[in-house]
């Protein structure tokens, strides 16, 4: 709360005085980019507090260095990961639910993005069958395939934009997420609780929540006008990856 509006008044100053790519659009996308990473990344990371930093760092210069950028896709990611991977401490409700498959569906059709509404299939599939399963997200889920199947017959489906990149670009987005994948399965233990029922945090739903957002950065096609694939996911498992690389192999809160 304090370091997103410190974030957008350096943006608006830097984009005045040296971008000029228009203080208003920078300044509401700095806003969104550097909360939605920090919250992401700290879904991502429920032991790592430090990572949700270190990703808002590195969202606020990739805002800076390639101008404003789509936050949809970042918080169709949030929203999936917490269905997942239960940090709230409690069981999804039927709004919530609702709420989210329409933001999913609505998104997939926005981004003409089909495979964005299979990741919400996986998601509440996930949610229904780990520990203490939701069998209600069976329908969500079903309903995101079948959307998802009408999107892909009727818009078709793009390569990902991973799959457009070459070189130095392609190399170091593969290693972040070969970095990534290794944290993820490096996770052996949380410390952290859900936030209403305080108990201990389910490692194999952190883990299928960190599945869910490496397979939406991965799968997600280049928006119209963009060259290049849209960076805040990848900034929130940057922040992962770095954050666990500098805490080391203790984890958990010290």
């Amino acid at each position: 709360l304090i370091i997103a509006p410190v974030a957008v008044v350096a943006a608006v100053l830097l984009d005045v005085f040296v971008l000029h790519r228009g203080a208003a659009g920078m300044a509401i996308s700095v806003l969104l980019s550097t909360f939605g990473v920090w919250a992401l990344t700290r879904e991502l990371a429920p032991d790592d507090n430090a990572a949700a930093f270190i990703g808002l760092v590195i969202a606020f210069a990739a805002v800076l260095v390639f101008g404003p950028v789509g936050v949809l896709q970042l918080f169709v990611a949030l929203f999936l990961t917490r269905i997942v991977n239960r940090t709230t401490g409690s069981t999804p409700k039927l709004f919530d639910s609702l709420s989210i498959t329409g933001l999913v569906i609505w998104a997939s059709a926005q981004l003409g993005d089909p495979l964005l509404a299979l990741a919400g299939t996986i998601a509440f599939y996930l949610d229904a069958s780990l520990s203490k399963p939701a069998r209600m997200q069976l329908l969500f889920g079903t309903v995101c395939l079948v959307a998802s199947m009408f999107l892909v017959v009727r818009d078709g489906v793009q390569m990902p934009a991973l799959a457009e990149l070459s070189g130095p670009a392609f190399w170091t987005l593969i290693v972040l997420l070969g970095a990534y994948s290794i944290v993820m399965f490096g996770t052996a233990r949380l410390a952290s609780v859900g936030d209403v029922d305080e108990l201990l945090l389910n490692v194999p739903r952190v883990r299928a929540g960190m599945f869910v957002t490496g397979l939406i950065a991965a799968q997600a096609p280049l928006l119209p006008g963009e060259q290049i694939p849209n960076p805040l996911i990848w900034c929130a498992m940057a922040g992962v990856v770095i954050g666990a690389i500098t805490q080391g192999p203790e984890r958990g809160p010290r």
